[in-house]
């Protein structure tokens, strides 16, 4: 069972009491409730559509990307000056192409921890923007 069944599984067990799982082994249904309900359990998802007509998941260019900023942000202390912050990313795609530098990542963090007051510091590059804040 991965995930999003596991999810589906939890939330009908809790409204229904007869709820089995691949009632006809790895096919359609992914269960059967009350032997007469079947549920298919889907991820929808955002998906970008290349010039050549080849089509990606967001997910799949954003993940990188958030592993990346987690990266550089386990090299900092957690305790260091005292303070937690917030760390927002916010992006566009724009040909499929979502990339930021390490180094401009680790910039932005230095900057905020710089700043006397903690004021918000935020890296644009393209169509990416990351945000930090003092986490109050």
């Amino acid at each position: 069972m991965n995930r999003d069944e596991s999810v589906a599984k939890n939330y009908l067990e809790k409204y229904y009491d007869n709820v089995k799982f691949e009632p006809d082994g790895n096919i359609p249904p992914d269960f059967l409730i009350e032997n007469s309900i079947g549920v298919e359990v889907r991820r929808l998802n955002q998906l970008y559509y290349f010039d050549t007509g080849e089509a990606k998941g967001l997910e799949e260019t954003a993940i990188p990307l958030r592993d990346k900023v987690k990266k550089v942000l386990l090299n900092y202390d957690a305790k260091a000056g005292g303070n937690n912050f917030w760390v927002g990313l916010r992006y566009k795609r724009d040909k499929g192409k979502l990339n930021i530098s390490e180094k401009k990542i680790k910039e932005a963090i230095d900057a905020f921890h710089r700043c006397p007051s903690k004021c918000q510091a935020a890296i644009c590059a393209l169509l990416i923007k990351l945000f930090l804040f003092l986490k109050v």
